[in-house]
């Protein structure tokens, strides 16, 4: 659900962002130019996925 609220359902909006897990944390790294595109609802998704992994969430901008 992150990625179809970040993506509008475009898969190629999903090619410039990350999905990854390290340490305890749920990362969510998304494409300096489309850091337009983060905003409450994908961050609500982000932390309420990684609690039901029992994860830290973590958003970042910045190349991939």
């Amino acid at each position: 659900r992150p990625g179809q609220r970040l993506s509008g359902g475009v898969p190629a909006g999903l090619e410039r962002t990350r999905l990854s897990r390290d340490r305890g944390t749920l990362r969510l790294t998304v494409d300096a130019g489309d850091a337009a595109l983060l905003g409450e609802p994908v961050e609500r998704r982000v932390r309420t996925l990684a609690a039901d992994l029992g994860l830290r969430p973590e958003i970042r901008t910045g190349d991939l």
